[in-house]
């Protein structure tokens, strides 16, 4: 492998499906307030950046239908039904 192949970069540096869904759903716990924003060290719920990365996560499912690996399309699957677990979490509170 030569170094401009993207199989060779680190996943760190992208290039990686599942690590891309990954950081889409920390910036959703993020908007949760399941985990601090490291910007401010404080947890606060955004409900309306949430639902934006909601409906981000389903366009991409739907966008890729049919074009993912197994593993990066449970990846997303995993991630998609954990934000909207604790978005129905709040819609009840």
């Amino acid at each position: 492998m030569s170094d401009g192949d993207p199989a060779a970069r680190p996943a760190e540096l992208g290039g990686s499906f599942e690590m891309f869904v990954t950081r889409l759903g920390i910036q959703a716990l993020i908007a949760l307030g399941v985990i601090e924003n490291p910007a401010t060290g404080e947890r606060s719920v955004n409900e309306v950046q949430a639902r934006m990365l909601e409906s981000d996560l389903e366009m991409l499912r739907e966008k890729t239908l049919g074009n993912l690996e197994d593993a990066e399309a449970a990846k997303l699957d995993e991630v998609l039904e954990g934000v909207r677990a604790r978005l129905a979490e709040i819609a009840e509170a």
